[in-house]
């Protein structure tokens, strides 16, 4: 059962850490492998660069924080890419989809309850500080991400448009996206068991 906000916060000050504020983005690296370990990364922009910096400190500093990574969050709030997906699914019958972005679908909810079940941990005195990684099983493409959720909202009765394969340069943003933002999640699993 979820916690309520206020409980988890008042965990969070009783240990003497600061909540930390939640932010989805891709990860620094940019590499075509995934590590157990967050550091070092390659900054490829000056926003993940302010984000790097920010996330490594606590480690080299040795300082009292515990920091949960993540990337590719959805739910049914918020702007995310199922959301994004199923609103253009609903308007064109065909999409083009970037097949060189990897990375690992995380359900914010499971998110959610991670960092509650930290954060109960740590008010009990056990588990550790430092930066750790918590993304979905497996790893896709944006296509085949895309394909799954069309998949499923078709066998609801929704819609299904025809996907075809893309390149992310066939879609300039201001902020380039690493073509691997699966996250290896073994670190958290072996000091958390998660």
């Amino acid at each position: 059962s979820a916690m309520p906000p206020i409980s988890c916060t008042s965990k969070w000050r009783m240990l003497s850490v600061r909540l930390p504020a939640s932010r989805t983005t891709a990860n620094a690296s940019g590499s075509t492998s995934s590590s157990a370990s967050p550091l070092p990364t390659r900054v490829l922009n000056s926003a993940v660069f302010a984000r790097s910096a920010a996330s490594e400190s606590p480690e080299i500093s040795g300082s009292r924080a515990l920091i949960l990574r993540t990337a590719w969050v959805y739910s049914p709030f918020g702007s995310n890419f199922v959301k994004t997906m199923l609103a253009l699914g609903t308007k064109r019958d065909r999409l083009r989809v970037v097949t060189d972005q990897r990375g690992s679908p995380t359900a914010a909810g499971e998110s959610a309850r991670t960092i509650i079940a930290m954060t109960e941990r740590l008010a009990a005195g056990n588990g550790s500080f430092g930066i750790f990684h918590f993304a979905g099983g497996g790893a896709v493409t944006r296509f085949e991400f895309a394909d799954a959720i069309f998949a499923r909202a078709a066998a609801r009765g929704g819609a299904r448009p025809a996907l075809d394969p893309a390149t992310s340069a066939e879609f300039p943003v201001p902020a380039r996206r690493p073509a691997n933002s699966a996250l290896n999640c073994a670190r958290l699993a072996r000091d958390w068991g998660i």
